[in-house]
């Protein structure tokens, strides 16, 4: 890296000095960058378990615990060791300081088949079955933070799978009141929180307004699918929860709006008895049964798609989804078809297929060399595309995200076809972005996709006298020998420290845009910053108060 000398400039209205001063490297503020994310890209922390030598889950003989526990203390580091059932291992991110309080477990059909494990302080997680899952659902709980579940996935038998990343944010409190049109309290009403597009489970459990149609939801997630509330002739539907700062006044209309469902057997003939759900995701909001025409319903209801399913002992679940409630409405009808001979049935659920398509990709660097660690994000849209290229039901996050194994390989399997978006992240490199692509159906052999190398820049904005100046801005600007030129603007932290942690090689100048009683002064078009792969470069900015 070339520095210029230490600059001294002296303005009319008062001195203003600003030093270049680079440094090795160092330090682990990171301003504006959340550590949990940060560390994702900067330092993935690998799986406590030898890594698989295939992409996402490798198949693991059985043996007994005992024989598996001498093969891992017998066997070199990196070979694979026996499992004698499934397991799980992932990572969870969360606020600073909070990872390591997260805990999980998992659930499926049938259960609870692992019980609560806690997260380490780099939030890995491993989580071993008790018994063979077939369909596996993992939720994670924290006291601060909201509740987050991943969504149902296959877990083959005998076999060790990861479930990437798991982001955890904090919760907050909604307090309101739901009042009838006639400003009456809506006593009774019952108020749900419904999950976002994209997630079966809010996490949050339902409640009911007091006499007073009061009601308080704890634990409430950032991202949701707005707030329903269902009272006896009586329902309304908020897209949107109101700031803190404003009340929560939720109006209840008079509606006709309702569900009918219609249960048939295998020869269209009414089944009469049968559960039948009214539910979001995986959020129940009513259940009935059948009259002896087969025939329940739902209401009264607001405008908004949701999905019924039906299923009895001896007849499979079955589900219609988009169901959205009507003053005259067509029933929906459900066909339970008899399931399986229990006594033809094998004593273990055997492992689904993947049916449907894979995406995934072997990351390198540009000399070809395998990133193992790094990480491969699935997007259902354009990461960052502005909000008028968003569509109904998608999302502000990855939908999932996946560590590469030795090869360089990162894999997600039992896709829809699409379009699918994805990026790449790894220390050192620059980020990624492909797509749109669809899923592919062949044989799980990864394209190559090679990463940029990449510089990190650090730095601090202080006054003469020595302290930080916080909440500054800071504009990067590349030079132009390299195309357009390439402008970053980030914001001081309160220790007025500052990081662009993936950086194009190349020239670059750095301009403190100073508070009232300063000048903005930075590197000049001469005293260019030269970023060279892997660097991390530190620089000082000193402002002098007219």
């Amino acid at each position: 890296m070339r520095a210029g000398p230490l600059l001294s400039l002296t303005a009319a209205a008062g001195a203003v000095a600003v030093g270049l001063l680079l440094l090795g490297p160092g330090g682990t503020d990171q301003p504006g960058v959340d550590r949990s994310e940060a560390a994702l890209v900067e330092d993935p922390v690998p799986s406590p378990e030898p890594p698989s030598p295939a992409p996402f889950s490798v198949a693991i003989p059985a043996a007994a615990p005992v024989e598996a526990e001498a093969n891992r203390a017998a066997q070199a580091p990196g070979t694979r060791v026996p499992h004698t059932l499934q397991s799980l291992h992932g990572r969870v991110s969360a606020p600073a300081g909070l990872t390591a309080g997260v805990r999980a477990r998992v659930i499926d059909s049938r259960g609870e088949a692992c019980t609560w494990v806690a997260a380490d302080g780099a939030g890995n997680l491993v989580l071993e079955l008790s018994r063979p899952v077939e369909r596996a659902r993992i939720e994670f709980d924290h006291p601060a933070l909201a509740p987050l579940f991943l969504e149902p996935f296959d877990v083959p038998l005998g076999e060790r799978r990861g479930f990437g990343l798991a982001r955890m944010v904090p919760a907050r409190t909604v307090s309101g009141s739901a009042r009838l049109l006639d400003g009456a309290p809506a006593a009774g009403a019952e108020v749900f929180v419904l999950p976002p597009p994209g997630r079966l489970d809010s996490g949050v459990p339902p409640v009911t307004a007091d006499g007073a149609g009061d009601f308080t939801l704890s634990g409430v997630p950032p991202r949701h699918g707005g707030l329903l509330f269902l009272h006896p002739g009586a329902a309304a539907y908020l897209a949107e929860v109101p700031p803190p700062t404003e009340p929560l006044v939720a109006e209840l209309f008079e509606t006709e709006r309702r569900i009918e469902v219609l249960v048939l057997d295998e020869l269209d003939q009414p089944l009469g008895g049968v559960a039948v759900e009214l539910h979001s995701g995986a959020l129940v909001l009513r259940r009935t049964v059948t009259d002896d025409e087969g025939r329940a319903g739902f209401g009264p209801l607001p405008e908004l798609a949701l999905e019924v399913s039906a299923e009895t002992d001896e007849r499979p679940r079955v589900e219609v989804g988009g169901v959205v409630p009507r003053a005259d409405p067509g029933a929906v009808e459900l066909v339970l078809e008899p399931g399986d001979d229990p006594e033809d049935a094998d004593d273990e659920p055997q492992p689904r297929g993947h049916d449907r398509g894979w995406l995934g990709y072997e990351l390198t660097d540009a000399q070809g060399q395998a990133l193992p660690g790094a990480l491969l994000e699935l997007w259902d849209r354009p990461p960052g595309a502005p909000e008028r290229f968003e569509l109904p039901g998608r999302r502000e996050e990855p939908l999932r995200a996946a560590f590469a194994d030795q090869r360089g390989w990162a894999l997600w399997q039992d896709l829809d076809d699409g379009p699918w978006w994805m990026v790449a992240r790894a220390a050192g490199q620059l980020p990624a972005v492909v797509g749109p692509e669809r899923a592919r159906e062949d044989d799980p052999e990864p394209p190559l996709l090679s990463l940029e190398p990449a510089a990190t820049l650090r730095g601090i904005v202080i006054a003469v006298d020595g302290s930080p100046v916080m909440s500054t801005p800071v504009d990067l600007t590349s030079s132009a020998d390299r195309g357009a030129p390439l402008r970053l603007r980030l914001l001081t932290d309160r220790r007025g420290r500052f990081e662009a942690p993936a950086l194009p090689l190349g020239n670059w100048t750095a301009r403190a845009l100073a508070p009232p009683g300063f000048e903005a002064l930075g590197t000049s078009e001469n005293e260019l910053l030269e970023l060279t792969a892997g660097e991390v470069a530190e620089i000082e900015l000193i402002l002098t108060g007219n």
